[in-house]
C-alpha cells in the first residue's frame, strides 16, 4: 500500500524524551494548501493511505479539514498517530470518524499508570490516553497499540498483550519500537535498553501475543 505522510505540527501536550519535536507548529494557510497538494499529487500518483503525525495531530485546528479533504480525494485509509489523550473530549472521536479517519496509532505506555505518566511527563496521562484509545474504538476507528521499546517498559513488556485485550479487546496490532539516542534537551541514555535484556524482553512479549491472538509489528526508530 502506498503511502503519504504528512507532518502536521510540531508540538504536543506530552513530554516524552525520547521524542524529538520538529517541524511547524501549526499548518499556515500556506502551509495547509501545500498539504492539500501533497496529498492530491501523491493520490494521483497511486497512494491510498494517509498518515498524519505530529507533534500531536489533535492540536492542529484544521485537522479535520485536511481529513475530509484525503477522503474526498479517495485516500481509503486515514491513519492518525496519536497519544489519545485529547480523543476524548466532547465527542473529538466520532468527529475524527465523521471527517474521515479510519485508523489511529496509539501511544501505550504499559499497564502501570505511574511509570506511564512519568515517560508522558504529564500527571493523568495514562487514564486519558486509555479513555481516548476507547472513545476511538466505540466511534469506529481501528485502534493499534504502539509501544516504545524504553528500559522503564521492558520488566512489564510481556505482560501487556494480556492486559491489552482486558482493557481494550477490540486491539488486535501491537506495535513496537525501537528507541535511539536523539537531541531533546532532558533525553536520558538509560531509557536506552541493553540488548540483551530487550531481546529476551521481546521474545517473552511475542510469545504472549501469539497466545491472546495479538499481532506484533516492528516498526523503524523513534527519536
Amino acid at each position: 500500500m502506498d503511502t503519504t505522510t504528512l507532518r502536521v505540527n510540531g508540538l504536543c501536550n506530552a513530554g516524552c524524551t525520547f521524542c524529538a519535536l520538529s517541524g511547524v507548529r501549526m499548518l499556515s494557510e500556506e502551509e495547509f494548501k501545500r498539504a492539500v497538494e501533497t496529498l492530491t499529487r501523491d493520490r494521483l500518483e497511486g497512494a491510498n493511505e494517509l498518515r498524519v503525525s505530529g507533534g500531536e495531530p489533535l492540536i492542529e485546528p484544521r485537522l479535520d479539514e485536511l481529513v475530509s479533504h484525503a477522503r474526498g480525494k479517495g485516500y481509503e485509509r486515514i491513519v492518525l498517530e496519536t497519544n489519545g489523550t485529547m480523543a476524548s473530549d466532547n465527542g473529538r472521536a466520532h468527529e475524527l470518524a465523521r471527517a474521515g479517519v479510519t485508523h489511529a496509532l496509539w501511544a501505550f505506555y504499559g499497564r502501570d499508570e505511574g511509570a506511564a505518566d512519568t515517560l508522558f511527563q504529564v500527571s493523568g496521562a495514562h487514564e486519558a490516553a486509555l479513555e481516548g484509545a476507547r472513545a476511538l474504538s466505540a466511534a469506529g476507528i481501528e485502534v493499534e497499540a504502539r509501544t516504545p521499546l524504553a528500559s522503564e517498559l521492558l520488566e512489564e513488556l510481556p505482560e501487556l498483550p494480556v492486559w491489552l485485550r482486558e482493557h481494550l479487546p477490540d486491539i488486535s496490532v501491537w506495535r513496537l519500537r525501537p528507541l535511539f539516542q536523539n537531541q531533546h534537551p532532558d533525553f536520558d541514555r538509560e531509557q536506552l535498553p541493553p540488548l540483551d535484556w530487550l531481546g529476551e524482553a521481546i521474545n517473552k512479549a511475542c510469545r504472549e501475543a501469539r497466545l491472546n491472538d495479538v499481532s506484533v509489528v516492528f516498526e523503524d526508530p523513534v527519536g
